[in-house]
């Protein structure tokens, strides 16, 4: 006979926002600086997120190559999503883990998103 199922009840309080790096051209970071949607680039539809700056930084270096000169210079931008915030998203297929310090963001991104109470 199987073990009898238990239930531990967890103090959301507790948990820790998820800290991810992205990088964003000048031109990304100044449309998100006035509240616009930010897209990613045409070619992947997707932006790389890491959980280091370093990391995010050797990402964008390694994409950027084919850009234009102008379209290489880059932000390094910490985004911090919340236990709620990471279940939502990766619910909605938005936030992918693709591997340990590596997630992928689906479509567009602003610079704060807040839940219907207010959040």
């Amino acid at each position: 006979m199987p073990p009898p199922l238990t239930m531990d009840i967890v103090d959301a309080s507790k948990l820790k926002m998820l800290t991810l790096w992205i990088a964003l051209t000048r031109a990304q970071f100044e449309s998100m600086m006035t509240g616009n949607e930010v897209v990613p680039d045409a070619y992947s539809g997707r932006f790389g997120l890491r959980r280091t700056m370093f990391k995010a930084v050797q990402r964008t270096k390694a994409f950027m190559g084919w850009k234009s000169k102008e379209e290489r210079e880059y932000l390094a931008m910490r985004i911090e999503i919340s236990p709620l915030g990471y279940m939502r998203k990766m619910e909605q297929g938005i936030l992918i883990k693709c591997r340990p310090g590596e997630y992928r963001w689906m479509g567009g991104i602003y610079g704060q998103e807040n839940d219907e109470d207010g959040e």
